[in-house]
């Protein structure tokens, strides 16, 4: 799994990442946990840079995380680390 998009809010974290067959988005809350809002499967996409193109129509390209970040899961630890790692964008 890589992630692709990360925010950071006060109660957790939503982004996009993306796995063997999908792109998904999600939300982490601290209190509630994982929370998957949309899922697409990646055969409906050329290749990443034709998914970015796409969701640029509601992303600025600037919230892409490039190349995406291996992750082993989508828990707060996880989210921490490689926040910690970008930085605040």
């Amino acid at each position: 799994m890589e992630l692709l998009v990360l925010k950071a809010y006060a109660s957790g974290y939503r982004g996009c990442a993306l796995d063997d067959r999908q792109y998904f988005f999600f939300q982490y809350s601290r209190k509630k946990g994982l929370k998957i809002l949309q899922r697409y499967l990646r055969s409906d996409f050329e290749d990443l840079e034709h998914f970015i193109g796409v969701m640029a129509k509601f992303l600025s390209l600037s919230a892409f995380i490039l190349p995406p970040l291996p992750i082993s899961g989508l828990t707060e630890n996880e989210m921490d680390r490689v926040y910690n790692r970008i930085g605040k964008r």
